[in-house]
């Protein structure tokens, strides 16, 4: 099993790697109809876009996890 830290890696390769892509997509898809262009771009938005939102619910689960961690003082 990965730890959490090596999810939150790979789903921030995962994102920066689909961000440089977005230009290279252009050029893949630009022999395509417009419609078609159109549907690979907002399929590539959206993906990025689920990406960030895990990208975020594993970053809210470390601090959740870093929270536990840290002792209190006793009364």
């Amino acid at each position: 099993m990965i730890t959490l830290q090596e999810k939150i890696d790979r789903t921030l390769r995962m994102l920066n790697r689909m961000e440089q892509d977005m230009p290279l997509l252009a050029i893949r898809v630009a022999p395509l109809g417009k419609e078609q262009r159109e549907s690979a771009r907002k399929f590539a938005e959206q993906v990025m876009l689920d990406t960030r939102a895990e990208l975020d619910r594993l970053l809210d689960q470390r601090i959740g996890q870093t929270d536990l961690g840290i002792p209190e003082a006793a009364d």
